[in-house]
């Protein structure tokens, strides 16, 4: 099969809701005073979802961030490093968005739509109006004051600011459209739970275990059977052994040795296939690294 992706609902909504209930609170607590600063704080909250969402989504799809504009503008070799890199999905989106959005948040929203594959623009909220209005109100709140160049003289230019009741109406249409781009999240990638993620990467990497599971869930939690573990032990062929103990080594770091896998030994018979499957194991910890100590089967 192919090799999992890392990516997980849960971590796309709860990210996502954290902002979208922070954005309630501010709503919550508006006044004549501070609805200024919150109407750009809000505004700031729902591209922070968004780009938070896309990035989560990149990280475990990164074929998804690369269009014509990122491909023209960087060399190849640009490119691999930079997807390689840790902060590189985050530069490229970053890159797309700015080339486009100008601020608009409306090019802001499409752009995010063709990098998740999330047709925002197709929801119930979604109204091209409105959210040029928002977009050009944020503009004129974080310009305002500003200083323009002319041929001889500076120019101080006044906005006409909005007032607490429109700025009201439009961070509540903020507020209901992002709950609907939420339960959209929640519906799309609702395949995408940890116990799916955990069993195909199993399967990935161990594709014929005889019938017999290394691991078992016990109270509703992963841990490692110690009794299948000593028959696979036995009946695996030695590049399987050695993936195993990789898994074995999620739950003990000496776990292994007692079933005589030793993960550190050097050995001549692991094939490419084999080093990238063990690759994939160490990332795996990396990212749950108690999966078969305590880690929920059931999200």
């Amino acid at each position: 099969m192919d090799k999992p992706r890392f990516l997980l609902v849960s971590e796309l909504t709860n990210d996502f809701n954290n902002n979208y209930e922070e954005v309630r609170n501010v709503i919550h607590n508006i006044n004549e005073e501070n609805y200024k600063m919150s109407y750009i704080y809000c505004y700031a909250l729902f591209e922070g979802a968004l780009n938070q969402f896309a990035k989560t989504v990149c990280y475990a799809f990164p074929e998804k961030v690369i269009n014509n504009d990122v491909a023209n503008g960087l060399k190849s070799g640009e490119l691999i490093s930079l997807i390689k890199s840790e902060n590189g999905i985050e530069e490229l989106i970053e890159f797309r968005i700015r080339k486009k959005s100008k601020n608009d948040l409306l090019e802001i929203i499409n752009e995010y739509a063709k990098i998740t594959g999330l047709d925002i623009t197709k929801l119930s909220f979604y109204n091209k109006d409105t959210l040029i209005s928002i977009s050009r109100e944020r503009n004129n709140l974080v310009h305002a004051h500003t200083l323009a160049n002319t041929d001889c003289y500076h120019i101080r230019i006044k906005h006409e600011y909005i007032k607490i009741g429109e700025a009201k109406k439009y961070l509540e249409f903020l507020e209901s459209f992002m709950e609907e781009i939420l339960k959209n999240i929640a519906e799309k990638y609702s395949d995408y739970t940890f116990k799916k993620l955990f069993e195909n990467s199993v399967e990935y990497t161990l594709s014929d275990c005889r019938g017999y599971k290394f691991y078992k869930i016990v109270d509703g939690k992963y841990t490692l059977d110690l009794d299948n573990c000593k028959t696979l032990s036995k009946i695996l062929s030695g590049g399987e052994r050695y993936v195993l103990g990789w898994w074995m080594y999620l739950y003990s770091d000496s776990i292994g040795e007692m079933y005589g896998i030793n993960i550190f030994k050097k050995v001549s018979y692991l094939d490419e296939g084999t080093i990238e499957k063990i690759r994939f194991i160490k990332e795996f910890g990396k990212k749950f690294p108690f999966v078969l100590d305590g880690q929920k089967a059931d999200y």
